[in-house]
């Protein structure tokens, strides 16, 4: 279908893979959408591809194919440097893990991704960049947050509303 050729492959493998986990048809344009990115020499496809399966699993409340998919997707963005993906990567992991009550994992991968999200803050240079960068990050807090509730950890839930307090001014 011609409008079908205006949307990027890989958006149509998300909205595919979203409306059925086990789309052999998503399967195929993702496949097409990495060897699409390859062609162009976009080292970043790969990745961006795991990182929106890694979303359409999750919303799907596939959550163990979304945490592989997600821990996939780290595995890439690590061998490529890619840090602006890791950690959407880890948090996207972390909420699976949490929904598959996996806390103490689901801790570590989002204590990673708040600790990407900080190292990449404090290489920005305007406190305008900081703020933009700094929207969309609250889901890394609000999971912890979460986390520390259930572990009744006072002290740690305390530090992390601080520092996501800090991030946004």
């Amino acid at each position: 279908h011609p409008r079908m050729a205006r949307i990027p492959l890989f958006l149509l493998g998300t909205a595919l893979l979203s409306l059925d986990p086990n789309s052999a048809r998503a399967t195929e344009v993702f496949a097409r959408a990495g060897e699409y990115f390859d062609a162009l020499g976009f080292r970043a496809g790969g990745v961006l591809v795991e990182t929106f399966k890694a979303h359409a699993l999750l919303a799907t409340g596939n959550h163990v194919r979304a945490e592989a998919q997600a821990k996939s997707g780290i595995e890439q963005a690590a061998k490529l440097g890619l840090l602006e993906f890791s950690w959407r990567l880890e948090a996207l992991r972390g909420k699976a893990l949490i929904e598959l009550q996996r806390y103490d994992d689901a801790e570590r991968a989002l204590r990673q991704a708040q600790a990407v999200v900080d190292l990449m803050a404090g290489t920005m240079a305007s406190d305008d960049a900081k703020v933009r960068f700094g929207v969309g990050k609250e889901g890394i807090t609000l999971d912890l947050i979460r986390i520390n509730l259930r572990k009744n950890d006072l002290a740690q839930l305390f530090e992390d509303m601080e520092r996501g307090r800090a991030r946004n001014f």
